[in-house]
């Protein structure tokens, strides 16, 4: 995060000035405004709750061009050599899948249902399934989201939690972020562990796990938001662990820079603060339409089904 902004973030919380802000996952991506002034500055949300969005059961094509299986190959081996070290124990890889969509950014937001929906200008659509950290008072929370497995196979929730890779996927995902909120708060402790929730898609349903974690914040963090943010991102579950490495090993691998792919989101209304982490990202530049999609590996990880899994999370929320 620039200076600027974490500035900017500290003033609006000491002030309780409702506002939002983008936190893209490189530093010169980001936009921080009064709420009042969002839709001015070309963002456009809607949450869950929302009645807004449009159903229809119009048959929608994506039409996805993978990347090249090869090309996921040779970062997935690389990142092994890594865990071989000691360099990384977790490490989220993505790639953009190209897509053949007939639909605008626009049609794309207004038919979407998720936790969050968010469109920035004409640059990008996110459906995001998982909360980055809530404020309530003084308690602070998050709910990293670690296993996904298509609902349609038999047992699929019980295979799911049964899973060593996902397990141990999941335990140091609690374990990082267990740390990172003990640097804000005080109390830190797991409120549950591995919960399944549904997510539905334009080709099925997927079920997913996650964690809760929650702390009392340290007085200074309570009231400098800005501060905060700088001590918490980039989200652990997007970043992997130990983060600082993983950030170089990351950029080392991915073929292109994520830009706002895998940020967050932030919506704070004066009292309360709900954020998000941007997956689940169609982005438009000059080639057309693209879908940022990946997934966590360990070295337990196998080449197939991590592939697959980056694969199965290109899709649409309607």
């Amino acid at each position: 995060m620039t200076h600027s902004l974490i500035a900017q973030l500290n003033a609006y919380s000491r002030a309780k000035v409702p506002f939002v802000a983008l936190i893209g996952y490189d530093d010169e991506c980001h936009l921080a405004c009064p709420l009042s002034e969002a839709r001015a500055n070309g963002l456009s949300f809607k949450l869950s709750s929302d009645k807004s969005t449009v159903q229809s059961t119009d048959a929608v094509q994506l039409d996805p061009l993978y990347p090249p299986f090869w090309l996921y190959e040779q970062a997935f081996w690389r990142a092994r050599e890594y865990f071989k070290s000691g360099d990384a124990y977790l490490l989220n890889l993505c790639f953009k899948t190209r897509l053949g969509l007939k639909l605008g950014l626009d049609e794309i937001y207004v038919r979407s249902n998720a936790p969050l929906v968010l469109k920035f200008k004409d640059e990008f659509v996110c459906f995001s399934p998982e909360s980055f950290i809530s404020i309530t008072g003084d308690k602070i929370s998050t709910t990293p989201m670690k296993g996904t497995i298509d609902a349609s196979l038999p047992d699929a929730a019980q295979t799911l939690l049964a899973d060593k890779k996902e397990f141990s996927e999941q335990a140091m995902m609690v374990d990082l972020m267990r740390n990172d909120l003990s640097i804000v708060a005080n109390d830190v402790h797991v409120e549950r562990f591995r919960f399944v929730q549904s997510v539905r898609t334009n080709h099925g349903e997927l079920l997913q796990t996650s964690s809760e974690i929650s702390g009392t914040l340290k007085p200074h963090y309570a009231q400098n938001y800005g501060d905060l943010f700088a001590a918490l991102l980039p989200a652990g579950s997007i970043t992997g662990t130990p983060k600082p490495r993983v950030r170089e090993i990351i950029a080392e691998l991915e073929s292109e820079r994520r830009g706002y792919f895998s940020g967050v989101f932030v919506l704070y209304d004066g009292e309360c603060l709900r954020s998000w982490v941007l997956i689940r990202f169609i982005g438009k530049d000059a080639q057309g339409l693209y879908f940022h999609s990946g997934g966590g590996l360990t070295f337990e990880s196998g080449l197939n089904a991590e592939y697959d899994e980056l694969c199965k999370k290109v899709y649409l929320a309607f």
